[in-house]
Formats: C-alpha cells, sequence, structure tokens
C-alpha cells in the first residue's frame, strides 16, 4: 500500500492540473453549441456532431500521440475565435461555404509555416490589432451574461430557470475567486453550480443531446 501511494504522489501535479484544462474544454464545448445553434449557424444534429469531432476528437488523438512520445503537454485543438468568427458569419454564408474557407485558410497556415513566415507576420501585425481582434470577439458573449440573467428578450418571456441558472454560475465564479484563490479554477464552481441548479429545475433533459448523432463530413 505505501509503495503504491508512493507510486501515485508523482502523478498528483499531472492530474491537478488536467482538472482546468478540462473544465475549458466543457467551456469551449457550450461555445461551439452556441454557434452551431439558431442564433449562429443554425446546423443540424449531424453537422453539430462533425464539427466537434474536427475540432476536438481528431486534435485530441493527437495531441494524446504527441505528449506521450514528447513526454510534454502538447494541447491541439480548434481555435476558439475561429469559431466565434464563423458563428458571427452565418447569416451570410452557408455552411459548405464555411468549410471551403477554412481548408483554404489552413492551406495557406500551412504554407506560412512550412516556409517560416508566421515569426514574420506576426511582427507585422501590431499587437494593439490582434487584441482588439480578440477583444472584439469575446465581447458579445460576456455581454450574453447579462442578457441572460433578464427574463425577457425582444417582448419574448424567457423562464424564470434560465437566468437563475446563469445567475447562480455567475455567482460561483466570483466567490470562488474572492474565496479560493488560485487553489481552485473559477470556472469549476461556476461549471458545477450552473450544472447543479439546471439539473434541479429541469433543464437537462431527459434524452441525450442530438449532437451525439454521428458525424458525417460536408463537401465544401
Amino acid at each position: 500500500m505505501v509503495e503504491s501511494s508512493g507510486e501515485f504522489r508523482p502523478t498528483l501535479p499531472a492530474l491537478i492540473a488536467a482538472v482546468p484544462i478540462t473544465i475549458v474544454f466543457f467551456a469551449v464545448l457550450g461555445i461551439v453549441l452556441t454557434a452551431s445553434g439558431p442564433r449562429g449557424l443554425d446546423l443540424t444534429d449531424t453537422e453539430t456532431s462533425g464539427w466537434i469531432a474536427v475540432f476536438y476528437g481528431l486534435p485530441t488523438l493527437i495531441a494524446l500521440a504527441m505528449s506521450v512520445r514528447f513526454r510534454q503537454p502538447l494541447l491541439v485543438t480548434g481555435n476558439i475565435f475561429a469559431i466565434i468568427f464563423f458563428a458571427s458569419l452565418g447569416d451570410r454564408l452557408g455552411f459548405a461555404e464555411l468549410v471551403g474557407a477554412s481548408m483554404v485558410a489552413g492551406a495557406i497556415v500551412l504554407a506560412a509555416a512550412v516556409l517560416g513566415l508566421t515569426h514574420r507576420i506576426a511582427e507585422w501585425l501590431p499587437a494593439p490589432i490582434v487584441y482588439g481582434l480578440v477583444a472584439g470577439a469575446v465581447m458579445p458573449f460576456v455581454a450574453d451574461i447579462f442578457t441572460s440573467l433578464s427574463t425577457s428578450q425582444d417582448g419574448v418571456r424567457i423562464p424564470a430557470e434560465v437566468p437563475l441558472m446563469v445567475g447562480a454560475a455567475l455567482v460561483a465564479y466570483l466567490v470562488s475567486q474572492r474565496a479560493f484563490g488560485t487553489r481552485v479554477p473559477p470556472t469549476l464552481a461556476a461549471f458545477v453550480a450552473g450544472l447543479l441548479v439546471a439539473a434541479l429545475t429541469g433543464q437537462l433533459g431527459l434524452r441525450w443531446p442530438g449532437w451525439f448523432s454521428s458525424p458525417r463530413s460536408s463537401a465544401p
């Protein structure tokens, strides 16, 4: 028993570090589902499932192989700001057009990396422009936190359970950050509080979400 405990102890830092990474994955998955919903790209269940598989399934397998091979944490995943940008184009471009644009953009990035141009391009772009792009992409989601605390939107009444769930997650985040500091990720407290309130108010539903549909490729 003592020997087993001694072997387990060196893995504790890695397990603790994995907690916030897992929480971030769940949080970003929520953004993906929001972006694929009626207020974003309005995708079908199959298209949403394929999007998640491409953004997380395949890159996770690559990251796992690279982490084992090089013995260091190497995270490969989809770009969250690309997801937000795609959602903003949902009313102007179709999903197939966005697939084609992504393939072209990926080819350009790959060519720039192979030719060693990424560092030079980064030097050409002023930092304030990059900061402004990031802030502009994230701000609508930050504003939606307070919009979700309302019981009505565009003249349509929203059930009180929805702002209650959002408010509980927000309060849990702020209280955890104040009480525990960096010892406990505040996103963990927000996730648990929101999930608990959603379960108590019957918002989780009784069926598996549609995004568990088998993914299917989409031609550009």
